[in-house]
């Protein structure tokens, strides 16, 4: 028994020396020939302290990056996006000195250079032609490192995983991920903007306080987040939609333009293409922009401008549907939010007669209605209830607006008077005091009873 333990015991400490001093070692070995093989080698080189694109110069100041030309502060997202497509091109060759004086063949101009600048030195790459027979290229490398400095011509290759199809015959030699790395290159200012609206106050915690939108679609509106509140105020009979409220809030606070675009011409920024006007406050301080849409040939779509930005933001239908919808979005359109309080009390009022019904609580299996007068119809109630019970498809306002509907009879829960109306396709519930109404369409036949003899033998 005891050998059978020493044995064991053995066995576990061979394995465990195995695993940390082969395995555990054949995985940093590798690690390690990884770091090699990238052509920045951010262990040897140090920090970022700037780049040169052909068409952008970037620098690191103060804590940012920034446009070295103007020392506008850049998307440090965008920058570590570049920065980590660099690390998937690995060196598969070196050529040798003889090769290299073929140099013109395989990097026939340096129109295509990246220089990097790093705490301890700096790098530059050229890129070349791709070979016709694989996926490799030819990249010229510049090192300078504590003084001293490297060029190599390499074969190289970009080791990036993507979701792409081949045909079988050409897989091999597909230039895709070559294309891929020399559109990097041609990356602009444009790119390296904060795509982000509110990217300003990105740099510490913050939060929104209150939005005002003034679009010609609606009628004015503001989102009091501060104080739970909404103007126009929200109807007495429903409440605060604190989910879609909470979404829209995230939704504004990360909104981030599909394109920013440099841009000098106010004159076409004039109020006929104007959509909406947003202010925004927040603990950073508040902002003003405008929604506009088709500016000319040239900008067509939706842009945020900023009065005191000179680019577009570029936004997609959806998002532009952020300042174009109305106040009710944030409301609950639900009488009772999703259920009928316990035990409700009714008031039914028909042209030929008056009632008064207890509705059952929610916790009662069977639905059963009393009634102060009449034998009530449970089905029929039941149908009502349950239709009422649902969201409106949205709210209405204004004296004129039960006009165009038929009044069927009138209900009372406790917030005053409700008429019950219909025409063609919707129902509305009209609230007399307030001249408030929401609208429920409706597909087919009614869904419940309208007139008295529906509800009461």
């Amino acid at each position: 028994m005891n050998k059978n333990v020493i044995l064991f015991l053995t066995c576990i400490g061979l394995g465990t020396f195995t695993y940390y001093y082969q395995e555990l070692g054949d995985r940093e070995q590798k690690r390690e020939r990884e770091r090699e093989e990238e052509i920045l080698n951010f262990k040897a080189l140090g920090e970022v302290k700037s780049f040169e694109l052909p068409h952008v110069s970037i620098q690191y100041a103060d804590g940012h990056y920034e446009l070295k030309e103007t020392q506008e502060t850049v998307d440090s997202q965008r920058v570590d996006k570049f920065l980590g497509q660099l690390s998937y091109i690995k060196v598969k060759r070196v050529l040798s000195d003889k090769e290299r004086e073929e140099r013109s063949q395989y990097i026939p101009n340096d129109d295509l250079k990246m220089t990097f600048h790093f705490e301890n030195g700096k790098a530059s790459f050229v890129l070349g032609e791709k070979l016709s027979f694989s996926r490799d290229f030819y990249l010229e490398i510049t090192k300078e490192i504590n003084g001293q400095q490297e060029k190599q011509l390499v074969i190289a290759f970009n080791s990036e995983v993507v979701d792409e199809v081949y045909a079988k015959e050409i897989a091999h030699k597909s230039d895709h991920l070559y294309r891929r790395f020399k559109s990097l290159y041609y990356l602009s200012e444009d790119f390296f903007r904060d795509h982000r609206v509110f990217g300003p106050w990105m740099d510490s915690k913050w939060s929104l306080q209150r939005i005002y939108i003034d679009n010609n679609r609606n009628k004015g509106h503001s989102l009091l987040l501060d104080k739970k509140q909404t103007n126009p105020e929200i109807p007495s009979f429903i409440n605060l939609n604190e989910t879609a409220v909470r979404e829209y809030e995230k939704e504004l606070a990360y909104l981030s333009a599909k394109r920013v675009i440099s841009f000098h011409n106010p004159k076409i920024l004039n109020n006929e293409k104007r959509l909406a006007m947003v202010i925004v406050s927040s603990t950073k301080g508040s902002t003003r922009f405008n929604l506009y849409k088709d500016l000319n040939q040239e900008f067509k779509g939706y842009f945020l401008a900023f009065p005191d930005r000179s680019y577009l933001y570029e936004l997609t239908q959806e998002q532009a549907e952020l300042f174009l919808g109305s106040v009710q979005r944030f409301w609950s359109l639900k009488l009772w939010q999703g259920k009928r309080p316990d035990g409700l009390k009714l008031n039914m009022n028909f042209p030929d007669g008056k009632y008064q019904v207890n509705l059952p609580p929610v916790t009662e299996q069977v639905f059963k209605v009393s009634s102060d007068r009449g034998r009530a119809i449970h089905l029929e109630f039941q149908k009502l209830i349950n239709f009422l019970s649902g969201p409106a498809d949205y709210w209405v306002a204004g004296e004129g607006i039960a006009e165009n509907y038929l009044k069927q009879f009138s209900l009372d829960w406790g917030e005053g008077e409700f008429f019950l109306m219909i025409r063609s396709g919707e129902v509305l519930l009209y609230h007399r005091e307030s001249m408030q109404g929401l609208i429920f369409k409706i597909q087919g036949r009614m869904p419940f009873g309208v007139v008295e003899g529906d509800y009461f033998i």
